[in-house]
């Protein structure tokens, strides 16, 4: 099948004689859309040029019973980007700050009250169990996705700024960007028994990149219409996103709740994971139901 889209198609192959080498060829040669093919002598590696699927190339090649796989695959603008000279990278300005170095932002409840409409229902865009999620609007046009975090044992004012200090570490290009956070105390007065006593009021949400789509919206029965080149540079990305959770850190996050609507989509279809972040949340909450059995089986023990 033909695609609008111009590719380059490298394959490696098992040709092991001219025979198998003319039939291959032959079988390419069916297809509409390709413009060229050339054999690397040697190589047994196949570069095939046109508006083709290679899904297609490469099911048509195996129903022959040839071993072939995918090398590389190109548009041609992809292939004119590479061309290009590049230019000199500049050298590191000694001022700046690696990522693990920047401090944490900090907003105020004010500030998210002012740009979430003071929390209202409105600008709710997903509920889950940690809390829901607002869109914030700042001041400059920025949205911002800001989630409320339900009041949770486990997690005092100490561990959620060494969680989110954690978080903040994370730089990948297929993974949300935190952005900021917020951890709210105030005392205020209520009523009790008649008294009026004081009491203390937190509140703690995380703020992270507002993306607008997830992949959830573009899945269906139905094929999606979507290039075969965009599918798998999301497939690609979400496997990029999470090898880098699992070995790219020091201590590896594991997502916990993977799912299409934990996967947010920019403007040009890349994937990043979202949600995994309170992942660390839940491992810190077992830790703490883990320590608290121990304790209760020692007593039992010595009693």
């Amino acid at each position: 099948m033909a695609t609008a889209t111009r590719i380059e198609l490298r394959l490696k192959m098992d040709l092991p004689d001219d025979r198998q080498k003319k039939k291959a060829l032959k079988a390419l040669s069916a297809f509409s859309g390709i413009d060229s093919i050339a054999m690397e002598r040697g190589a047994q590696r196949m570069t095939v040029i046109g508006c083709v699927d290679p899904v297609d190339v490469v099911c048509r090649l195996r129903k022959l019973r040839f071993a072939v796989h995918i090398v590389t695959i190109h548009t041609s603008e992809e292939k004119k980007e590479e061309m290009k000279p590049k230019p000199k990278p500049e050298p590191p300005k000694p001022c700046c700050p690696c990522p693990s170095e920047v401090p944490p932002v900090k907003f105020t409840l004010e500030f998210l009250n002012r740009i979430t409409n003071n929390f209202s229902e409105e600008r709710i865009i997903d509920r889950g169990r940690y809390g829901a999620i607002y869109k914030g609007v700042r001041d400059n046009g920025e949205c911002v996705a800001v989630k409320k975090l339900n009041l949770k044992p486990g997690l005092e004012g100490e561990e959620f700024i060494n969680e989110f200090n954690k978080l903040k570490r994370i730089q990948h290009r297929n993974i949300t960007r935190l952005v900021g956070h917020c951890h709210h105390i105030e005392q205020v007065p209520v009523e009790h028994n008649g008294e009026y006593v004081s009491a203390t009021v937190e509140e703690r949400a995380l703020c992270f990149e507002y993306l607008e789509g997830s992949l959830d919206k573009h899945l269906s029965n139905e094929p999606c219409g979507a290039p075969w080149y965009i599918c798998y540079r999301i497939i690609r990305g979400i496997c990029e996103g999470l090898d880098y959770l699992h070995k790219g850190l020091e201590h590896p996050i594991y997502h916990l709740d993977l799912k299409p609507t934990n996967i947010f989509l920019d403007r040009d279809m890349n994937p990043r994971i979202g949600g995994f972040g309170l992942s660390l949340f839940d491992s810190l909450e077992t830790n703490n139901i883990s320590e608290d059995m121990e304790t209760r089986l020692l007593n039992i023990h010595q009693e």
